[in-house]
């Protein structure tokens, strides 16, 4: 099949581009002392994971659902963290299902969720590790560095069905909001700053750390260069996005493999048109930070795309030079990756013209 032949919409990742970005980032962290743990959340692929961690050396993947972490575990991926809280029994003996087949950690910001977790592991004779979320910013999960995290330390310790792994300080707010890149490395090491100093409270108190995992695409080569971080979970880099592109250095380092190809289906005067690609076919939420959140036209200077509603995209044409007719297709690279590859079941992995894989992807 090649790509004339794929209906659209539809999402394609360019595989030359995808096998790049893995060794580049392989090429980047070589002269580093931090691992590298992928979120899978940017392709939602154990196909994708097993070609970081078998050809970019990636020790394992980070998950951010259950879903994700079932789909890992059922395709082979054997170590594998959950940076998402898992607050309901149900949840967590599929957890405790998960830990029969492959490796597993989760992260934990609460005394009563560990000690839920520790009576669910407890039943089944089971040990589970945990990681304790620090809040380093973001001021989302996580708590408190210092004393409140050693605190958590402490009460995982005393469980005989928990094994203390470490911390985790997530600087998501830093990841595409500053293009400037000495900007954002200031910020990222004033950021973890805590995260380090509530490492070193820990190991004080005589409780080992194992790991300590941080950093995303847009802060890889700062995050994996402090001192203490002994893992970083970058999960764009693989595809990429719009936004990415504009942060200095990772919109250099790693190009957009992820795009949305279109059709155009009317052509209703010279300057507009449309294609079958709405908001079941593109995120475009980075509107709501004022960030441009509109796909971007690949190979076509002077398109602009808008929303015309769930299934429709109007096109602005600006130049008498552009002609598209009704049936002509076009690739859209996406301003956010993530949820643009929410919205699909698989995408079209492509080599050349030609699909050389349709590979099924994890939907929530």
């Amino acid at each position: 099949m090649r790509i004339e032949d794929i209906e659209t919409p539809a999402l394609l990742i360019d595989l030359d581009i995808l096998d790049q970005n893995i060794r580049t980032m392989k090429q980047k962290l070589s002269g580093t002392n931090c691992s590298l743990r992928p979120h899978v959340k940017a392709h939602k692929s154990a196909f994708v994971a097993h070609k970081q961690i078998k050809e970019g050396g990636a020790i394992g993947v980070t998950c951010q659902t259950l879903d994700e972490a079932e789909a890992m575990a059922l395709g082979g991926i054997d170590n594998i963290l959950l940076t998402n809280m898992v607050v309901t029994p149900s949840k967590i003996n599929r957890v405790l299902n998960i830990l029969q087949h492959s490796k597993i950690a989760l992260t934990v910001d609460n005394a009563d969720n560990i000690r839920m977790i520790a009576a669910e592991a407890e039943k089944r004779k089971q040990v589970v590790g945990l990681v304790v979320e620090v809040n380093v910013g973001q001021n989302r999960t996580g708590v408190a560095p210092g004393r409140p995290a050693l605190d958590l330390a402490q009460e995982i310790v005393k469980e005989r069905s928990l094994d203390f792994k470490g911390l985790m300080g997530y600087e998501g707010h830093l990841q595409c909001s500053i293009p400037d890149f000495n900007e954002r490395k200031t910020k990222c090491e004033e950021t973890l700053s805590p995260l380090i100093k509530t490492k070193d409270l820990i190991l004080d108190s005589h409780i080992p750390v194992e790991i300590v995992t941080s950093g995303g695409t847009g802060t890889y080569n700062i995050t994996s260069k402090i001192e203490g971080v002994t893992e970083i979970q970058p999960g764009s880099y693989v595809t990429m996005d719009h936004r990415y592109r504009l942060m200095e250095t990772s919109g250099r380092d790693f190009p957009s493999s992820l795009s949305v190809l279109a059709t155009v289906v009317s052509k209703p005067s010279s300057d507009r048109a449309i294609v079958d690609m709405g908001w079941k076919s593109v995120g475009i939420e980075y509107q709501i930070f004022n960030w441009n959140g509109m796909p971007q036209a690949k190979n076509h200077d002077g398109v602009m795309y808008s929303p015309g509603g769930d299934e429709h995209g109007i096109l602005s044409l600006k130049g008498s030079s552009i002609d598209l007719k009704i049936g002509e297709r076009i690739e859209f690279t996406p301003a956010h990756c993530d949820t643009t590859l929410n919205l699909y079941g698989k995408f079209y992995g492509v080599r050349k013209g030609n699909v050389e894989i349709v590979c099924p992807t994890v939907r929530r």
